[in-house]
C-alpha cells in the first residue's frame, strides 16, 4: 500500500460527502433534503472505495478491491 496525494483528496473528498449528508440528513424536512442526502451518501461510498483502490499499485491488489 502506498499513501499518495491522489488517495489523501479521495478520502478528504470522501469525510466531506458523509458530513454534507449528514448536514442534509438533519434538515430532512426542507425539499429535496432526503434525495441529496442519498446522493451524497452514494458518493460518498463510491470515493471512499476509490481510496483503497488507489492504495493498491499491483494488479492482483486491485482485483481483490
Amino acid at each position: 500500500m502506498e499513501i499518495t496525494i491522489y488517495s489523501i483528496i479521495y478520502l478528504f473528498s470522501s469525510i466531506f460527502c458523509f458530513t454534507l449528508a449528514y448536514i442534509s440528513y438533519i434538515r430532512k424536512k426542507v425539499n429535496g433534503a432526503f434525495e441529496l442526502m442519498m446522493l451524497l451518501i452514494s458518493v460518498g461510498l463510491w470515493v471512499f472505495f476509490l481510496f483503497f483502490e488507489v492504495l493498491e499499485y499491483n494488479k492482483i491488489g486491485i482485483l481483490v478491491y
